[in-house]
């Protein structure tokens, strides 16, 4: 969190009195941090309008090209591995103009190609440090800030049993039973 710095890029780019723009989120979901994410730029110079909508209107708008400047949108994992970002989310391959989900419409060439390669490897080893890459690319690229992991605690009965988190779902309740 460097205000300053921010600031001197916006300078950099052109911005010397920073800008406006909209931020799109899912109305009652996000608690707080939408007006936390617009505090944080507004101290570095960008004045963020709110655009609060229900998460139906919001993925209407993400998925399609050139409907919203920003927002805060999430991905849950499908299946425990780093395809379940990278493919589908990134992979400029598969980029509509509408019903897209690669929500930042983000294509980088070389991410491109180590996705496909990355899916036709069998070297573990291999296929992890183009994964690793991928990661690299897309960070420096920027198309999205990760903000949020979602951490969750439960609570449980003393009696309830078999209860495990899971890597994909929060909890598998076939698992579950209550002990005399």
């Amino acid at each position: 969190h460097d205000p300053a710095k921010a600031r001197a890029f916006l300078r950099e780019a052109g911005y010397p009195d920073g800008f406006e723009t909209e931020l799109w989120y899912p109305k009652g979901y996000l608690g707080r941090i939408p007006e936390a994410v617009q505090e944080d730029l507004r101290i570095a110079g960008i004045r963020v309008v709110l655009r609060p909508v229900f998460a139906s209107v919001l993925n209407e708008k993400v998925s399609t090209r050139r409907q919203t400047q920003m927002c805060l949108w999430g991905w849950i994992v499908d299946f425990p591995d780093a395809t379940t970002f990278f493919d589908p989310t990134l992979n400029g391959a598969k980029i509509s103009e509408k019903q897209c989900l690669n929500y930042p419409f983000y294509s980088n060439p070389e991410v491109n190609r180590l996705i496909v390669q990355a899916d036709r490897t069998f070297d573990p080893g291999e296929r992890k440090q183009m994964l690793r890459r991928m990661e690299s690319l897309t960070m420096q690229d920027a198309p999205w800030a990760p903000l949020i992991h979602e951490s969750r605690s439960f609570l449980c009965h003393p009696r309830l049993r078999g209860f495990q988190g899971h890597l994909v779902w929060m909890y598998r309740l076939e698992k579950l039973w209550l002990d005399e």
